[in-house]
C-alpha cells in the first residue's frame, strides 16, 4: 500500500524493547532519511517506535496489532535489570 502510493519503505524488525533496539531504529531511520516512522505491533514494538520518533523529531504513525497495546505515551523499555518509564 505505500509503496503503491510512492513511498520508499525500510522495514526493520526488532526483538524486546530495549535502549538498543531504540539505537538501532534511530540508526536505520537516519542511514535511510526516514521522513517519518511507521510503529507496527504490540506494546513493546509501538514503545520503541515511539522513543525513536520522539528522539529523532519525527512524525509517528502507529498500528496496534494487539487490543492492550499502550498506544499512546509513556513509552517503556529495559534498560539495564529492569523495564522503565520514559
Amino acid at each position: 500500500m505505500l509503496v503503491e502510493a510512492g513511498y520508499d519503505v525500510h522495514i526493520l524488525e526488532i526483538g524486546q524493547a530495549t535502549t538498543e533496539a531504540v539505537q538501532v531504529v534511530k540508526t536505520g531511520v537516519l542511514e535511510t532519511g526516514s521522513g517519518f516512522l511507521l510503529g507496527v505491533g504490540g506494546g513493546s514494538k509501538i514503545d520503541v517506535a515511539k522513543l525513536a520518533a520522539c528522539d529523532l523529531a519525527r512524525p509517528l504513525h502507529l498500528v496496534p496489532t494487539s487490543a492492550a497495546t499502550t498506544a499512546s505515551p509513556p513509552a517503556r523499555v529495559i534498560k539495564g535489570p529492569r523495564a522503565a518509564s520514559l
